[in-house]
């Protein structure tokens, strides 16, 4: 019963009670008890209510801090190596880029004979892109370059650099790092 309901039942309660029932005291009683019960019952819906909204408050408080902007650490060229990864692996033959970075020092000959060791183009690129994505910025703008020094990577290259990296991207690429230790 609500509030309104209440004193509009009392309110007419006390017309009756005041035109001459003969068991005033027991309806003002049972009255009483019934505006009593009900209160009661509302205080028990807003307890309920506040408990429920501090552990909304809680878990929104715990998100927040894992989401701050600040904590991110995966760099914007990382997301867009990995936003591009299937279409890079499907898509090059990494001999001559290869090549190309051992002579920027981005790669070490010996990274360059770990790729080279590996069966397929398939599994030569994806050890590629293991090594990419653990280099630095101006790695992957040296990556960028080899694939623009052949003419059929150039739009792959333009593609990788004109990605776009949202917020959840990053949040997305830095919460799967954090489930594999990769930063």
């Amino acid at each position: 019963m609500s509030f309104a309901e209440t004193t509009k039942i009392l309110a007419e309660s006390r017309k009756v009670i005041e035109d001459g029932n003969e068991n005033n005291t027991a309806t003002l009683l049972t009255l009483i008890l019934s505006v009593v019960t009900s209160v009661e019952h509302s205080i028990k819906k807003i307890e309920s209510g506040m408990e429920s909204i501090e552990k909304i408050k809680t878990t929104v408080t715990l998100l927040s801090a894992d989401l701050r902007l600040s904590d991110y650490t995966v760099p914007v060229y990382k997301a867009r190596l990995q936003k591009n990864y299937s279409s890079i692996i499907a898509s090059i033959i990494p001999k001559d880029i290869v090549d190309y970075l051992i002579t920027c020092d981005v790669l070490t000959i010996g990274d360059g004979q770990i790729i080279d060791h590996c069966e397929s183009e398939e599994q030569k690129n994806r050890k590629l892109m293991d090594k990419l994505l653990r280099t630095s910025e101006e790695g992957f703008g040296e990556f960028l370059k080899a694939l623009r020094e052949d003419t059929e990577y150039q739009e792959l290259a333009d593609q990788i650099e004109n990605t776009k990296v949202t917020h959840v991207d990053i949040s997305t690429i830095q919460s799967c790092n954090k489930y594999t230790h990769r930063y």
